[in-house]
């Protein structure tokens, strides 16, 4: 800190200690000294000084910043799901299901076709499950996808339901269910196909849906009767120790008991 009438010795020790990182002057030549002198205060006090700033601002207070609301305007491009506006602008129903976007019924044949569009930046949650270090949608999804096309056609479970690809997520994904016309034995045939970024549709999923009462099983007991429990000690670990990963998203099994070829499983969301 110098204290003179110019910045002489500032300068030489700016050019002999290169080093230096803090050098103020207080007074400068054909400068107005006031505003010198207090700049040089606001270095030493940017610089780690220890300032007496009621002897700088002799009359003046401390009072608390002021807060404010933080107001922000967002400019990035989102990928987001088309809204129910859109859809039925389209002439096209809106669905409830987080994946799917869009419904409808051929009018010449009575089938049902469900639409979405799956991607990782609407929906996030699916990186959390991959194969080898591929976003996979779980098959899980796809039978409730099966399920909600059921409730949509007055059957009430799938009888069978085949998957001859997986669906890997590499990019935003748009998907196609399709429900056939009913049989004779009241079932409804269903596929699920998924279409690239050249405009070619694959085939992941065929099934069947039917119309059947479920089978109840008492749960008034628990852990229920004549079952043993299921040690799940790094279980998770060992999945991902043979490439299949399942993230923080899709942990939620705590405990497994099992009877016979029965599975009683508690889930945690």
């Amino acid at each position: 800190l110098e204290i003179g009438p110019d910045t002489t010795l500032t300068a030489l020790a700016r050019t002999t200690l290169p080093t230096t990182t803090h050098l103020i002057h207080t007074t400068r030549r054909n400068h107005n000294e006031v505003v010198t002198v207090l700049t040089a205060a606001g270095h030493a006090h940017t610089s780690g000084v220890e300032l007496d700033w009621s002897a700088v601002v002799p009359r003046g207070r401390r009072v608390e910043l002021p807060t404010y609301a933080f107001q922000r305007e967002r400019f990035w491009l989102h990928d987001a799901a088309v809204g129910g506006a859109e859809v039925e602008g389209a002439g096209l129903g809106t669905t409830d299901h987080p994946l799917l976007g869009a419904v409808t019924t051929v009018a010449d044949t009575g089938e049902l076709v469900l639409s979405g569009r799956l991607s990782t930046s609407t929906h996030p949650w699916l990186t959390d499950h991959t194969v080898n270090g591929t976003v996979i949608v779980p098959g899980t999804a796809l039978i409730d996808l099966a399920l909600y096309a059921a409730e949509h056609t007055d059957h009430t479970t799938v009888d069978e339901l085949v998957i001859h690809t997986p669906l890997a997520l590499t990019h935003p994904t748009p998907i196609q269910i399709t429900v056939g016309a009913e049989t004779d034995t009241g079932h409804r045939p269903i596929s699920l196909h998924s279409r690239d970024t050249t405009g070619t549709w694959t085939r992941h999923t065929t099934g069947t849906l039917k119309r059947e009462t479920q089978p109840t099983t008492d749960l008034g007991t628990w852990p229920p009767t004549d079952a043993h429990q299921i040690d799940l000690t790094n279980a998770y670990q060992q999945l991902a120790d043979t490439g299949l990963h399942y993230g923080p998203a899709f942990q939620g099994l705590h405990t497994l008991y099992q009877r016979d070829n029965t599975l009683f499983a508690e889930i945690e969301l």
